[in-house]
């Protein structure tokens, strides 16, 4: 797992001990049946988009290989649910973030079955190594656009909630003269 860090830092999936013990007791609830629940729309919408794209392009009946389809269709419910981010992976497949989740996960691939390309040093100076750093800087400018959105978005509900009498201070001037 230490070749997906760069990407995914050090979550729940590349953690180990009781660094990964005390994530997963924090994540466990996230995944509560009940909290899965409130995502069934979602999984719901984007298995539709899947079976439409199917039907449309594969309606013959003919052997394809199914497997990019049900990672983009995956991409869609990740990114919606989890982020709530809708980013159409299925319908517009020549994103940026979408060509660069797979090439990053075909880069990383590549690296796990060469030996002499798993010493950092080594990676970081071969032109795959190189190029993962651009994918990098895509894949994290993604989420860090995911998360600066998701804070505005907090920021303007609060601005919007109006004041209970519980919040406003002693100072207000709360009566009517």
């Amino acid at each position: 797992y230490d070749m997906l860090k760069p990407w995914l830092g050090t979550g729940l999936l590349t953690s180990e001990g009781d660094k990964w013990f005390h994530r997963r007791k924090l994540l466990t609830p996230a995944f509560h049946f009940k909290i899965l629940e409130d995502f069934i729309d979602v999984f719901n919408e984007q298995t539709n988009v899947l079976v439409h794209i199917l039907r449309d392009e594969f309606g013959d009946g003919k052997p394809f290989n199914i497997f990019p389809f049900i990672t983009r269709c995956t991409l869609d419910i990740i990114c919606e649910s989890a982020m709530g981010k809708t980013i159409n992976a299925q319908r517009e497949r020549d994103t940026d973030y979408v060509k660069a989740v797979y090439r990053i996960t075909d880069l990383i691939q590549h690296r796990m079955v060469r030996p002499w390309l798993q010493p950092k040093l080594l990676w970081k100076l071969s032109p795959s190594g190189r190029e993962e750093a651009k994918l990098l800087k895509i894949l994290h400018a993604f989420t860090e656009q995911v998360i600066e959105e998701r804070k505005q978005h907090i920021v303007r509900q609060k601005q919007e909630e109006p004041q209970t009498l519980s919040q406003v201070s002693s100072d207000d001037d709360v009566y009517m003269r």
